[in-house]
C-alpha cells in the first residue's frame, strides 16, 4: 500500500486554481504545493474538485494569451509616454550633498503609435483556428494510374531516335 494523500480538499483546488490562473505549469504547481509531478494527474483522477479548479485556472491565462495574439494579429493602436526628470531630492552627507533619493517625474509628452498587424501572428491564428481552409501542407488525392514506357529508357539512342520519327516526332533542322 502506498503512502497516505496529504490532499486536503478545503485547500488544494484553492491553491491549485490560484497557481494555475498566474500561468504556471502542471510541474510547476506540483513543486509549489510540495508534491510529485505525477501526483497532480493522479488528484485529477481521484478529486474531481481538485481536476475543475485546474481547469478553470487554466483558462484565464489562455484566454490572455488567445486575447493578445488576436490582438497582434490584427495591429493595435497604443500611447507612448516620456517621462522626464522634473525634481530630484538628494541626501545631505557630510562632505555634502549625496546621491539621488527621489526623483519625480512630469509627463513631457504622449505619441499615438500604430502597432501593424504581424504576419506571424496571423498565421498561428488562422492554422490553428481556421484548419479546415488553411494548412501548411496541402494533401493532394490522385486518382487514375501513371502509365510510363519502361522500354524507352532501356533503348540506345539510335533506338530512341527511331522510335521518336515513327511516332511522328522529327529532329529540328538547325537553322545556319
Amino acid at each position: 500500500m502506498g503512502r497516505r494523500s496529504t490532499f486536503d480538499p478545503n485547500i488544494h483546488p484553492a491553491l491549485a486554481k490560484a497557481f494555475y490562473e498566474r500561468g504556471l505549469s502542471d510541474q510547476e504547481v506540483a513543486a509549489e504545493l510540495g508534491i510529485s509531478f505525477m501526483t497532480i494527474y493522479s488528484w485529477c483522477k481521484k478529486w474531481p474538485k481538485f481536476d475543475l479548479a485546474r481547469k478553470q485556472g487554466k483558462e484565464h491565462p489562455n484566454a490572455l494569451v488567445v486575447n493578445a495574439l488576436f490582438k497582434k494579429a490584427l495591429g493595435f493602436e497604443y500611447e507612448e509616454v516620456t517621462k522626464e526628470p522634473v525634481r530630484t531630492e538628494t541626501l545631505q552627507g557630510k562632505r555634502g550633498p549625496g546621491r539621488p533619493r527621489k526623483t519625480e517625474y512630469e509627463v513631457t509628452k504622449i505619441i499615438k503609435k500604430q502597432a501593424a498587424p504581424d504576419t506571424n501572428a496571423i498565421e498561428l491564428w488562422v492554422l490553428n483556428k481556421l484548419k479546415k481552409d488553411w494548412k501548411s501542407k496541402q494533401t493532394v488525392e490522385i486518382e487514375g494510374g501513371l502509365n510510363i514506357n519502361m522500354a524507352a529508357v532501356e533503348m540506345t539512342p539510335e533506338e530512341r531516335i527511331a522510335w521518336l520519327a515513327q511516332h511522328g516526332y522529327s529532329k529540328k533542322e538547325e537553322t545556319k
